[in-house]
């Protein structure tokens, strides 16, 4: 999963207040904490750029997104049964942590199985050069502090209309680094989220103020 960005398996689950979302987000976080440390490869060729697009229910497969003039991608995993009649399935985005990838995160926190137990459409985006936005200060390699927001914002808003997820029950997970962006998303865009939980993840600090500094007061 992620390298050198996180330590042991610690979770934290972040809440909208007066959401529904408790379970489900604690569910998250507790399949990610059992993640796999044995070091082993993923087999990638379910998500490789020929996959099908209309694959067997329950096999995940590379799809493309146009955000920003980027071309972002993610694997995508549908649910192996349709929901039941009148109802829209849950939605999950999991984030890989700082240099992990999208069939890492997918292969070794197993979210899989919870997909199918429950019917959620799961989403792996994948951070370009295998990292996030997640903070709260411009760098060299990340000058624009909501590309990651912007393009989890589209992704949400294309999986609710391509894939009929349900908007009332987004979800967003990740791991280290991919941890605090599911975070950064819990802060910056609320109004999106039934719920978020990281593992080795922490919130983000709040932006430095520009401008000269407050005068004291004594």
């Amino acid at each position: 999963m992620g390298r050198g960005d996180g330590g042991g398996c610690r979770s934290r689950a972040s809440l909208p207040a007066g959401t529904r979302g408790a379970v489900p987000a604690l569910t998250l976080a507790l399949a990610l904490t059992g993640c796999s440390t044995t070091g082993e490869r993923p087999d990638e060729s379910a998500g490789s750029p020929s996959a099908e697009r209309t694959p067997a229910a329950g096999t995940p497969t590379r799809e493309e997104l146009r955000v920003d003039g980027r071309t972002r991608t993610y694997l995508l995993h549908r649910p192996t049964t349709p929901p039941a009649e009148g109802t829209r399935p849950p939605l999950v985005i999991a984030f890989h942590g700082r240099g992990g990838t999208a069939p890492e995160l997918r292969e070794q926190s197993r979210l899989g199985r919870n997909a199918k137990a429950r019917g959620m459409v799961i989403a792996y985006p994948e951070g370009l050069d295998n990292a996030w936005a997640a903070g709260t200060q411009a760098t060299p390699q990340r000058p624009d502090l909501d590309l990651d927001v912007r393009f989890t914002e589209a992704l949400i808003a294309e999986l609710v209309r391509e894939q009929r997820a349900d908007p009332g029950r987004v979800y967003v997970t990740g791991f280290s680094m991919g941890g605090s962006m599911a975070l950064r998303m819990a802060a910056d865009r609320p109004g999106l989220l039934a719920g978020a939980a990281a593992v080795s993840g922490e919130l983000p600090r709040a932006r430095p103020r520009s401008g000269p500094p407050a005068p004291s007061r004594s």
